[in-house]
C-alpha cells in the first residue's frame, strides 16, 4: 500500500480486511477506467484474488461472530452468578453488623473493642421513615406526567398522516443465512 492507501498490484488478499478489498476493487475500477477498459494480466490476477478473498473473509466475518455470542452468552451467565454472589456477600456483611449494633444497643454499649478492631456508634443524621397512608394530604403533591404516545404516531405515520416532530426512519437487521452452494455441497458429501 502506498502513502495514500492504494494497493500494489499482487498484493496477498488473504489477510485483506474488508475495507481494503473494498479499496482494491475501487483500485481495479480505477486503473481500467485509466486504461480504457484493458484488463491486463496483473488486473485479472487481481480480480480473481478479490473473488476469493471476499467470500473468505464474509464467512470468517461469521464464524467471528459466532464464538463472540458464545462468550457474550457465557459472560452473561458469569455476570448475573457473580452478582448473586456479590449480593449474598453484601447480606452477610451487613447483617454481622447489624448483629454488632443490635449487640451494642442491647448492652448499652457506645463503644466495643476487640483484640485488633473497635468499633463506636456514632451519632449520624436521623433517618426519614414513612407510612404513606397516614401522611396528611398537606405532604402530598399530584404529579402529572406528560407521556408520548409512540404507538399512536406510528400508527399515524404508517397511514400517511404527517406528525410534526416524527418521521419513519429505515432500519435493517443484519441476519446470516447458508449459500445455497454450500449446502448442496454439504449434502452430497
Amino acid at each position: 500500500m502506498d502513502s495514500y492507501g492504494n494497493f500494489y498490484l499482487g498484493e496477498i488478499m488473504s489477510t485483506k480486511t474488508l475495507t481494503q478489498i473494498r479499496e482494491t476493487n475501487r483500485l481495479i475500477e480505477s486503473i481500467l477506467e485509466s486504461d480504457d477498459g484493458l484488463i491486463t494480466p496483473e488486473i485479472e490476477a487481481m480480480m480473481n484474488e478479490v473473488a476469493l478473498a471476499e467470500p473468505e473473509k464474509i464467512d470468517s466475518y461469521y464464524h467471528i461472530m459466532k464464538r463472540i455470542e458464545a462468550e457474550e452468552s457465557y459472560l452473561k451467565d458469569r455476570e448475573a452468578e457473580l452478582r448473586s454472589a456479590r449480593k449474598a456477600l453484601e447480606n452477610n456483611r451487613e447483617r454481622l453488623k447489624n448483629n454488632l449494633k443490635f449487640h451494642m444497643e442491647q448492652t448499652q454499649q457506645t463503644e466495643v473493642s476487640g483484640n485488633e478492631y473497635r468499633f463506636k456508634l456514632a451519632g449520624s443524621k436521623p433517618r426519614l421513615v414513612i407510612d404513606e397512608s397516614k401522611v396528611p394530604d398537606q405532604y402530598k403533591v399530584e404529579v402529572i406526567e406528560r407521556v408520548i404516545q409512540k404507538d399512536r404516531i406510528k400508527e399515524d405515520l404508517d397511514m400517511g398522516i404527517a406528525v410534526e416532530g416524527a418521521s419513519l426512519e429505515a432500519s435493517y437487521s443484519l441476519r446470516p443465512y447458508p449459500v445455497a452452494k454450500a449446502i448442496a455441497s454439504k449434502k452430497g458429501a
